[in-house]
């Protein structure tokens, strides 16, 4: 089973009409979306994003404590794919980005229509894509796509990635298999099999 395509296409949605947001971890599920901001990123731009995502989505962002001296903000929301969207600021963790970002918020909505072909493909998987991950570090984006629930995950890895973009096998047991390739965009491409 794929990940349906209405994830991708509300969650690109989503995205294009907040606009300019800090670098973002998208992790894309059946039921759930997780929205949270690259380690190191400043608490500031971090809440400007959430805030943007907010005005978007219509509600309002709920502050909880973090001991006492840090807050953070969350925010939940149903997407008209049905899914609930659940984003939030995290303490910086790691040392804040030094370099110009790369990256935009464009280039997430671009790769996550990228993959609606693959998503909206008629042909059966022998496992179900338990998640997308879309990563974006400030400096490039990736993606990375898990699987599971296969009983031979070396074919099940070819047949996640037929329609995806070609990947090499980097490991492979009779329980589990990974895959590397470059989406046609460019972007790093990792499948994990389970």
């Amino acid at each position: 089973m794929r990940l349906d395509p209405a994830v991708l296409d509300s969650t690109a949605d989503l995205l294009s009409a907040a606009g300019p947001l800090a670098p973002l971890h998208l992790t894309l599920s059946a039921g759930a979306i997780q929205v949270l901001f690259r380690a190191g990123e400043p608490t500031t731009e971090q809440l400007t994003s959430l805030i943007r995502l907010a005005a978007t989505l219509g509600v309002e962002p709920l502050a909880g404590a973090l001991g006492r001296d840090s807050l953070s903000y969350t925010l939940t929301s149903v997407l008209t794919c049905g899914s609930v969207l659940v984003a939030g600021t995290h303490p910086p963790t790691g040392p804040a980005p030094g370099r110009d970002r790369a990256t935009s918020t464009g280039q997430a909505v671009q790769v996550l229509r990228s993959l609606l072909p693959w998503a909206s493909a008629d042909v059966p998987l022998p496992c179900t894509v338990a998640e997308v991950h879309v990563i974006d570090d400030g400096g490039q984006l990736a993606v990375h796509v898990v699987a599971q629930d296969a009983d031979d995950p070396l074919s099940a890895l070819i047949a996640v990635s037929a329609g995806i973009a070609p990947t090499r096998p980097v490991g492979s047991s009779g329980f589990s298999a990974a895959g590397r390739g470059r989406l046609p965009s460019g972007q790093a491409l990792l499948i994990s099999v389970n």
